[in-house]
């Protein structure tokens, strides 16, 4: 709109304006753009007439020299039917003669029926898989494409994917199974080169966890996890026989430790460990007199890192990647920060926090790689083959779950909260109404971007569960009459389903959707393939025209399914273990077993209702920090006095001092628990035992773990103390609970505590138990 305001005041109210574009092309709506201005505008301009000339005029670019003729019968066909707008001037129209008539550059829908293949394979997975197979049939068939030098092979750098969305989820998790990055994983994996900008999480590059690892070395050789992970890469070549022969009689000290006695053998092994601590010797020397771009230099120099994690994962990537390190090494350093130490603990609390570094690009964007994008970064670039892939997500309604929706033309609608419940009136439910409009133009036009981005062939791949039954007949209902309905094309939820409903009225594929219509003629020709077997899914079914029998006979030879299949059934001997932290804390595993904590956790405590200009948690920490440090006996004879002596002790700070609430406190001293305390020897009783433990990860995790495995767990315990010879276990919460029964579900991190006090006392534990500060109330779990 300001933009709008603007051109009409430089334009002298718009009469000396020129303007150029295309409102199907308008795709920046969450961007705020307004295609209806420019519809406006259009609409009141009359056609341009060479004769007779007349302004303001509109003229109508709509010869197309940039696809073949059936991109254009295609669009044409889609969007005549589905566009209200899209008026015989809007048509595209054929101008590209250099494409000579071919079947072979007919529009292709590739259906997939998801409940034939394994649920746990992502829809990605399919597509993508699909996508390899197809790509590679193109390559082997002798496709050809053409350009300003005439009539050449198809390349890897000829296709494109296209996808709604470039990015999976805002889940991990979920991430990991779709978006660009995912596609791209999936078709190296069929030995198809491909590239997308969005990288993925630079931490996760094995080229930077292994850098991570030795420069945690240089900075604490003791790190035996970092140490252990350098000894085994591919730049010092460490085998397991050599680590067995450094551990062999000295299991009892650190890895390093026993580097340095093994360093004095005349074996391979203490050769190999006298060079490494020589060499870590000289980085950790070279460390405190310089930077760290300058230590990343000398690195680099001198193990030939970039070179070896090159020819591991292959590509320019891990080059790239660690360049990246430098540059990251040199804005740190521009801030202020210097030491290798400060770097390094800048790194780890930026993973600890989840927290993202974009890594490099897979490939350059002049390699000759399959491009993997959004339709959004498609926009104004052109392909002579494209996949347009992911069509059965749905469209995204997160905006019409806000309980306050917002229009520059309706104002503001508002589902106020009536009873606790949240209730649409008259005015949001017709701005919803009129938002939905909107975004289902917006996304007919992001179809329309990536339909006409194609210049020789255009591939459409879809994935849904019972196509037969559930998804054919829908469509085939809708478009009774070989029309299709308004409100069906309103209705829709994904683009599939309007690319469903067009083949169900192309003669040429109605009859595949509906068996009751019959095949015939149609200007746009398609091909329909339907995908059921994991045959079909990978296979090449036009094979390269042989030149005698005997390459014909060759290339049957190799049975690559069988080989995929091979592969693809490997199972990583320690799968069990894979997702599962090295390292953990009890109060993690607390916490996740109970997914509501971050709201209790939130909840002002019943004690602490009158200190309401203090946090929660200010109150629940200050509380917890007394019973931590406090004297039992000398309290609950004068409590003033012992939070006096607290605070002259600097064991509670002045603002802690004012969270207590000392009624409550006094009435807590007065709980038998810790009248039972009192009468424990004061060396009997522990606070804050702090522990570090191996446990099985059965204690922390859900799954199927191997008997030998361990996890370390680190932490300490509130209270505990022995008691005839047995321990007893206690742990303070503060989260606001109605009834002590609902700190049973504190009982996994317990039960850590458990193992963890049994491991470092050598004593069974005989009660475990949960103290509600909010109750003055205990459990024993």
């Amino acid at each position: 709109m300001i933009q709008e305001v603007i051109y009409n005041c430089i334009s002298d109210s718009g009469r000396n304006l020129f303007m150029v574009g295309d409102i199907k092309q308008s795709i920046y709506g969450f961007r705020q753009s307004k295609a209806k201005l420019f519809n406006e505008r259009k609409n009141r301009y009359q056609p341009f007439c060479p004769e007779q000339p007349e302004y303001p005029a509109a003229i109508y670019l709509s010869r197309n020299f940039r696809s073949c003729r059936q991109v254009c019968e295609t669009v044409n066909f889609i969007f005549s039917r589905i566009m209200a707008d899209y008026t015989p001037e809007e048509y595209l129209h054929f101008g590209a003669t250099q494409y000579e008539a071919d079947s072979k550059r007919d529009t292709e829908l590739v259906l997939i029926e998801r409940e034939n293949f394994d649920e746990n394979t992502s829809v990605t997975a399919l597509e993508a898989r699909y996508t390899a197979g197809r790509i590679r049939q193109m390559l082997q068939s002798g496709c050809t494409v053409i350009d300003k030098d005439g009539e050449r092979p198809l390349q890897f750098g000829d296709i494109a994917v296209l996808m709604r969305t470039k990015s999976g989820t805002d889940s991990e998790e979920e991430s990991k199974q779709k978006g660009s990055a995912e596609f791209v994983r999936q078709l190296a994996l069929y030995g198809i080169p491909a590239f997308c900008e969005e990288s993925e999480n630079f931490f996760t590059a094995q080229e930077i966890r292994l850098l991570l690892n030795l420069l945690r070395v240089i900075d604490n050789p003791s790190n035996d996890i970092a140490l252990l992970s350098v000894l085994i890469s591919p730049i010092f070549g460490f085998t397991p026989d050599d680590l067995s022969v450094i551990r062999l009689g000295n299991t009892k000290t650190s890895l390093f430790r026993s580097l340095h006695i093994c360093s004095g053998d005349d074996s391979d092994a203490g050769r190999k460990s006298a060079r490494f601590l020589a060499e870590l010797r000289r980085y950790r020397d070279f460390a405190f007199v310089s930077t760290v771009d300058e230590l990343l230099e000398t690195i680099y120099e001198r193990t030939a890192i970039i070179a070896v994690t090159a020819a591991v994962n292959g590509g320019s990537a891990p080059a790239r990647n660690l360049d990246l390190m430098r540059v990251y090494a040199r804005k740190f350093a521009a801030n202020g920060y210097k030491t290798l130490s400060d770097f390094i603990g800048y790194l780890n609390r930026l993973m600890s926090s989840g927290s993202k570094l974009a890594s490099a690009s897979a490939t350059q964007g002049g390699a000759d790689c399959v491009q993997v994008m959004s339709i959004h970064k498609s926009k104004g670039l052109e392909f002579p083959v494209v996949f347009l892939v992911d069509t059965a997500r749905q469209f995204n309604r997160m905006d019409f779950n806000s309980p306050v929706l917002m229009d520059s033309e309706a104002y503001i609608g508002i589902k106020p909260l009536v009873n606790y419940v949240r209730t649409s009136t008259f005015p949001y439910r017709a701005l919803t109404l009129k938002k939905e409009r909107e975004n289902i133009a917006e996304e007919m036009r992001m179809l329309y971007v990536a339909l006409t981005r194609a210049k020789e062939k255009l591939i459409i791949i879809g994935t849904d569960k019972k196509l037969d039954e559930k998804v054919f007949k829908a469509v085939a209902a809708k478009t009774a009459g070989d029309t299709i309905p308004a409100d069906a094309i309103y209705k829709s939820k994904r683009m599939l389903d309007w690319i469903l409903m067009a083949a169900a009225v192309n003669p040429s594929t109605r009859h595949l959707i509906d068996e009751n219509r019959a095949e015939g003629e149609s200007e746009a020709h398609w091909v329909l393939r339907k995908i059921l077997t994991e045959q079909e899914l990978f296979s090449v079914k036009e094979e390269a025209p042989c030149t005698d029998k005997a390459e014909a006979a060759s290339t049957e030879q190799p049975d690559y399914l069988r080989l995929y299949r091979e592969n693809l059934a490997f199972r990583y001997p320690n799968a069990d273990i894979i997702g599962v932290p090295q390292k953990v804390n009890p109060s993690q595993v607390s916490h996740s077993e109970n997914r509501e904590f971050s709201g209790r956790a939130l909840v002002v405590p019943t004690f602490a209702k009158d200190s309401a200009k203090l946090s929660p948690t200010e109150i629940g920490t200050a509380h917890h920090e007394f019973l931590h440090y406090c004297d039992f006996a000398a309290a609950q004879e004068n409590l003033e006095a012992e939070i006096e002596r607290l605070r002259s002790a600097e064991k509670l700070t002045e603002r802690q001092c004012d969270c207590l609430n000392k009624e409550k406190l006094a009435a807590i001293l007065r709980n038998p628990l810790f009248q039972r305390v009192l009468q424990i020897p004061a060396e009997d009783v522990y606070r804050e035992k702090q522990f570090t433990v191996f446990v099985h990860p059965s204690l922390t995790s859900e799954g199927s773990f191997q008997p030998a495995r361990r996890q370390i767990v680190d932490g300490e315990t509130d209270l505990v103390f022995i008691e005839n010879g047995e321990l007893v276990i206690v742990d303070y919460k503060t989260d606001r609970v109605r009834k002590a029964e609902e700190l049973r579900r504190h009982k996994p991190q317990l039960d850590l505590y458990e193992e963890a006090m049994r491991q470092v006392f050598g004593l069974p534990v005989k009660e475990k138990i949960v103290f509600s500060i909010t109750l003055n109330d205990y459990i024993t779990v």
